[in-house]
């Protein structure tokens, strides 16, 4: 019996333990299932996913769509910028043209500013820039104006008379997709600069479409007024009313042989006409194989100022003549030859005129020489003016280019050189060897030679009134 008990009493506890093994397992899982459950069961899926699901897509998706939609208005509104012609964002940018021209392949480029500004910069370093406005249709553009009022040379880009308006530089131009532009040619222009007319422009272009010298209260002007038969020999003059003869400055536009304007210089006109000078300004024949006519024209137009000394009021014993660049060489050629030299024809009158003074701006008076030559090619303007290569030539040949070789004491009484320092198109070269020569033969006292620093080729320091009085001070 006391075993029964001991054995009920073994099984009772046994069965306390398994029930109490399982209470504390039940506590346990009890508490992992809720967990768990909170995530699954429907009662607990509210209470999660709207505050992660609903917010952040629905309502995340409403705030960039709009944003997304309201970028195409903005791109298709790009296109009204440019109706009307109106100047056009879309057109800014620089553009270029590059094109055979009077010294050798040239480039424009064309810059379009986006406030209906342009600018307009030509390679040939001798002319330019001008500043105008445009406005655009599409890729066409139309250039109302283009200038440069401090220019000496070229104040409009109309020697490119095919292309620009004379007077204002107005032109019209097509723009292409190469970043490239293409000139509407003007109808009925002639003359010009571009390569339709090879070699320069033959028999030269009379001034008279080139430049007029304006009307001027006070003051009495020539214009395209002929000193010869043929049609580039013709000049623009102009002086102060007034009676009795005055001294006379005769000036010879550069242009490399290949174009010259007889209205460029109205800023000498001006400042040396307030000082009671008669100027006139030349235009004479330019082009390749067509030396030595612009010799013959110089001298032809010096002569006539003598033989027309009345009615021009010209003191034929204060004449002046003044080069500039190329102009520089046929000023020279033209005061240092002698009455017999590059006659018209050889049954021709000598010329009896003789000049006082000669007055050189940056000219190209020794581009034959040894020193020089050499940079000289067959297809530089000298080359093709004369004809043939001047580096080829012989010393014999390049020495009745020479101006020095017809040098002697008697030719002038008083010689200004002057050149600047930053030229790049004229070297400076040319300048020192002619002041040295002419300083040899007709003294120290007689000969100037001045070098303005920084200044270029066709710079506007040469034109300022300052410069011209230590000229005319210095020939007086």
């Amino acid at each position: 019996m006391k075993q029964k008990l001991q054995s009920a009493l073994a099984l009772t506890l046994a069965l306390l333990l398994v029930l109490t093994a399982l209470a504390g397992c039940g506590g346990n899982q009890s508490g992992s299932l809720l967990d768990g459950e909170a995530q699954t069961t429907p009662t607990a899926q509210p209470t999660v996913e709207p505050t992660e699901q609903p917010t952040a897509d629905p309502t995340a998706e409403p705030t960039e769509q709009p944003a997304e939609s309201a970028a195409p208005p903005e791109e298709t509104a790009a296109p009204t910028e440019a109706p009307g012609n109106e100047p056009s964002a879309t057109v800014s940018g620089d553009y270029t043209l590059s094109f055979d021209g009077n010294f050798g392949t040239e480039t424009f480029t064309m810059t379009l500013n986006e406030d209906g500004t342009c600018h307009l910069a030509s390679s040939n370093g001798m002319m330019g820039p001008w500043d105008g406005t445009y406005t655009a249709d599409g890729t066409h553009i139309t250039v109302e104006k283009l200038e440069n009022p401090g220019a000496q040379m070229g104040k409009n880009p109309d020697l490119w008379a095919n292309w620009f308006e004379t007077g204002t530089g107005a032109c019209e131009l097509d723009l292409n997709a190469d970043g490239t532009f293409t000139f509407v040619e003007r109808e009925g222009a002639e003359g010009g600069m571009s390569g339709d007319l090879p070699g320069g422009l033959p028999g030269g272009l009379p001034g008279g479409e080139m430049g007029d010298l304006p009307p001027m209260d006070g003051y009495t002007t020539w214009t395209n007024e002929p000193y010869g038969d043929a049609a580039a020999q013709t000049f623009n003059g102009m002086m102060k009313d007034g009676p009795g003869a005055r001294p006379v400055v005769i000036v010879v536009p550069g242009g490399a042989f290949r174009f010259v304007d007889g209205g460029r210089y109205q800023t000498i006109a001006e400042i040396l006409c307030a000082q009671n000078y008669l100027v006139i300004q030349l235009n004479y024949t330019v082009g390749a194989g067509t030396y030595p006519q612009a010799i013959v024209d110089v001298k032809t137009a010096i002569q006539y100022v003598v033989d027309h000394a009345d009615e021009l009021h010209a003191d034929t014993a204060d004449i002046t003549v003044m080069g500039c660049s190329a102009g520089g060489y046929l000023a020279a050629m033209s005061v240092l030859t002698d009455g017999d030299d590059f006659k018209a024809a050889d049954d021709a009158p000598a010329y009896t005129y003789q000049v006082k003074n000669l007055v050189e701006f940056f000219g190209a008076t020794q581009w034959m020489t040894d020193a020089l030559c050499g940079d000289i090619g067959a297809s530089a303007p000298e080359s093709e003016w004369v004809g043939g290569d001047v580096s080829a030539m012989s010393a014999e040949e390049r020495a009745v280019l020479d101006p020095l070789t017809y040098l002697d004491s008697s030719d002038v009484t008083k010689v200004w050189i002057s050149n600047g320092t930053a030229d790049t198109t004229m070297p400076i070269l040319n300048s020192e060897q002619f002041f040295s020569a002419l300083k040899a033969v007709l003294g120290e006292d007689n000969v100037h030679y001045e070098v303005i620093e920084g200044a270029g080729h066709e710079d506007p320091a040469f034109y300022t009134e300052e410069n011209f009085a230590l000229v005319v001070d210095y020939i007086n």
